[in-house]
């Protein structure tokens, strides 16, 4: 039970990022399919996506979400982990 700090952060970071992440898609707009783009145009689009600020910080948040949870692991077996992951389902349902 001493992880359970741990494991929580994983969960909220998490769905942070999923927060951050549809902010930034729903600013930039809809994405046009990829048969209608050109090797150039969608490596533009891409990195127009990546780069956008909310995108960008839900990105560099999954990686810290990610980080935590690989620690989480290293100190707990996963079956203890692996389900508080589905309180980031809860938390974006309610936070959305």
């Amino acid at each position: 039970m001493t992880y359970l700090p741990f494991i929580l952060f994983t969960v909220f970071t998490n769905a942070a990022a999923q927060m951050m992440l549809k902010q930034g898609m729903m600013t930039l707009g809809p994405v046009a399919s990829p048969g209608a783009l050109t090797v150039v145009s969608a490596v533009t689009m891409i990195l127009k996506i990546v780069f956008h600020p909310w995108v960008f910080f839900g990105l560099c948040t999954f990686v810290i979400s990610m980080a935590s949870h690989l620690y989480v692991l290293s100190k707990v077996e996963l079956s203890f982990a692996y389900p508080f992951l589905s309180l980031a389902y809860v938390a974006v349902a309610v936070a959305a």
